[in-house]
């Protein structure tokens, strides 16, 4: 909800991410702050869904392969290029000189980590100026929905019962479209 995300990437993108920092000796808590920079950048660099959700994979298998280069190299560069700079300045050199450290492998998983963790601040601050898109505040909307729905049926078995009225209007609905 905090990143205006999907839910279902959103979760299998900490899984991944969660691998590797464990590798890398990292807390849960790092990863889930990770993962939530991630979701914040792809929304300040003006992604779309399905560049966001292209990109938030293509990192999550960059950082479980140990670097970023190639297909994945080429989808962060052009779905979250604050990154790329993120990266030369970790690494103290030319932005000019990224592309080239990636088809060399030196952008490790480690420079990555390192990247996201110095843009924190600046990608909130950025992310907390940005005006949600229709598609966002949907995806917030089913978030919540969601889980009202699962509250709801925690504290009432509400989604048996509603289950059973829409299986009802189903098996009924040739008696209704009759009527028209």
């Amino acid at each position: 909800i905090r990143t205006r995300s999907g839910v279902e990437q959103t979760a299998t993108a900490f899984a991944r991410f969660d691998r590797s920092l464990k590798q890398m000796g990292k807390s849960q808590a790092e990863s889930l702050r990770l993962t939530e920079t991630v979701n914040k950048a792809l929304i300040v660099s003006g992604s779309t869904t399905s560049e966001a959700s292209s990109a938030l994979l293509q990192l999550s298998q960059a950082f479980n392969a140990g670097k970023l280069q190639g297909d994945e190299f080429r989808a962060v560069a052009e779905n979250m290029p604050i990154v790329l700079d993120a990266v030369a300045k970790v690494l103290k050199r030319p932005i000019n000189d990224v592309k080239n450290l990636g088809t060399e492998g030196k952008i490790t998983a480690k420079v990555l980590f390192d990247a996201f963790k110095s843009m924190e601040t600046n990608i909130d601050a950025t992310f907390a100026k940005t005006t949600p898109t229709v598609a966002q505040a949907l995806e917030v909307l089913r978030t919540q929905a969601s889980k009202f729905i699962g509250e709801m049926n925690k504290a009432t078995g509400f989604t048996a019962g509603l289950t059973i009225a829409l299986r009802t209007l189903g098996d009924n609905l040739h008696l209704i479209a009759g009527g028209l």
